[in-house]
């Protein structure tokens, strides 16, 4: 499922620990490798 642009955000907002913040982060870095390639 495809999160919208408003539910990445709120995501964003609410990763608050460093652990949630590198998650969040290698997850983006994940997706816009996939864009590039444009696998999905």
């Amino acid at each position: 499922m495809k999160k919208t642009v408003r539910e990445e955000k709120q995501q964003f907002q609410t990763a608050t620990t460093s652990e949630d913040w590198s998650n969040l982060v290698l997850d983006i870095e994940q997706r816009m490798k996939k864009m590039i390639r444009g696998e999905g």
